[in-house]
Order: structure tokens, then C-alpha cells, then sequence
């Protein structure tokens, strides 16, 4: 199976094992997203040039939290954090040209590898069928990114019916990735995308994005400004990185 990788590129990378790879334009792409903004942050742009690509892409985005617990300000009740960061993700996704992803609703703070949880991506899985998953690394500061990771292999393992190609996406760099997107045409759109997310300090976040996205683009050709970086594989590789990194503790 061709997992996206660019296959043209020729010459040798300055990293071994990391060379660019294609946006997978014209599949159905499911994105796995523990709070409102972490599909922009790890792969917005990817997602906004696999659409502007092909006319074709279809790109549905579950949502596991609210992110109600995500506010600066401590005075504003959960409830109506929730029910901004709902908004605003609906916004953000909109600026893609991407439909309104799926509220989950788990606990902020508290994701876990749950039974409902589990069954609450086996059900994304099968109603969409997805030819690409994206979800955050498994290495993830974030106990609820790594919760997320968890959740999907849980959930790849519970059925057999959907084997999608596995794209693990980065909010921050802590794992070893093989291959990077070129982001240089929607990097601009990207960050409007995350300008959408206000009650999370937009420009922090847009700052943040950047920053790492041109830091990816260091090592590739001299040409690229900036990149998204993953993690590429089969469904089965992904979930024996993900149980070999439990098993190391």
C-alpha cells in the first residue's frame, strides 16, 4: 500500500528515513482530535492542501473533549467554555473549507482508553471508513493527546473491517517522524484557521505553529519554508510502535 510518500523525491535525506511525502488528496481523510485546535495545530495544513488538491477529499474530524477545561479565564463555567470552543472549532474548520467535525464530549483532562471511549472511535471508523487516520503522537506531553493515541489503537484492534493508513501528527516534536508535507501555499490559511480559536490566545497558538512548522522545514529542500511532520505507516505498525512503547513503560 502507497501510505503517501513522494516517491519522485529523489535525493537523499539529510535525515535517514524522513523525506517529503503528499498530502493524501481525493481520500477520506479521519483526523482524531483530543480538544478544539490540535487537528490546526498538528495538521491543519495538510488537511487545508489535501482539499485545495483535489475536489474529491473528504475530511471528517472527531473531537473527543470540548476542551472545556482550556480557558485562561477560571471565572467562565465549563458549560459556556464548551459551548465557545464548539464554536470555535466549527469556525476554524470552515476557514479549510473543511464541514464541522463530531463533538465526543469526554471529559477534559480525564481522556482515557475507556470502554465507551473505544467505542465511540469504532463507531467513527466504521460509519466513515476512512483510507487515512491522523492522530497525535504517543509520546505527547499531553495526557489526553497520548489518551487519544490509546483510544485509537483500542479501537483498530476491536475491528477488522477498516485498516487505514496511520498518520501520526505532532502539537509538539517528541517523536521520531519519517516524513513531511509542504505547507508553504496554505501556511497563511492555516494560521487564520487557528486565529478562530480566541479563547486560546490565538496568537500564541499561530506563533506556535509557525515556528514549528519552520523548523521542520530546515532539513528539506531548500526551497520549502514550511511542514508538517509525521509519522506514516499501516494501521498494524501503528499499533505495534503504540504497544511497544507501553511495553517500555
Amino acid at each position: 500500500m502507497d501510505f503517501g510518500m513522494n516517491k519522485a523525491w529523489a535525493p537523499a535525506s539529510p535525515i535517514p528515513g524522513f523525506r517529503p511525502a503528499l498530502p493524501p488528496d481525493g481520500k477520506r481523510i479521519g483526523v482524531i482530535a483530543p480538544h478544539p485546535d490540535d487537528e490546526l495545530l498538528g495538521c491543519g495544513g495538510t488537511l487545508a492542501q489535501a482539499m485545495k488538491n483535489h475536489p474529491d477529499t473528504r475530511i471528517r474530524v472527531l473531537y473527543l473533549t470540548d476542551g472545556e477545561r482550556g480557558s485562561p479565564d477560571a471565572a467562565v463555567p465549563v458549560v459556556e467554555v464548551a459551548r465557545i470552543r464548539r464554536q470555535e472549532a466549527r469556525r476554524g474548520l470552515a476557514v479549510l473549507g473543511i464541514d464541522p467535525g463530531e463533538h465526543a464530549s469526554f471529559a477534559d483532562g480525564g481522556l482515557a482508553a475507556g470502554r465507551r471511549e473505544v467505542e465511540r472511535v469504532v463507531s467513527f471508523l466504521r460509519e466513515f471508513r476512512p483510507e487515512v487516520v491522523m492522530t497525535p503522537t504517543p509520546l505527547d506531553p499531553h495526557p489526553d493527546h497520548r489518551a487519544a493515541t490509546a483510544i485509537l489503537v483500542r479501537a483498530l484492534e476491536a475491528q477488522d473491517e477498516n485498516r487505514p493508513a496511520v498518520w501520526i501528527y505532532e502539537v509538539q516534536p517528541c517523536l521520531p517522524m519519517n516524513g513531511w508535507v509542504r505547507i508553504d501555499e496554505v501556511e497563511a490559511m492555516k494560521a487564520d484557521a487557528l486565529a478562530e480559536h480566541r479563547s486560546q490566545r490565538a496568537g500564541r497558538l499561530a506563533r506556535a505553529a509557525r515556528g514549528l512548522a519552520a523548523c521542520r522545514a530546515l532539513y528539506a529542500p531548500p526551497d520549502w519554508a514550511y511542514a508538517e511532520a509525521f509519522r506514516i505507516g499501516s494501521a498494524l505498525n501503528f499499533v505495534a510502535l503504540c504497544r511497544s512503547l507501553e511495553a517500555r513503560g
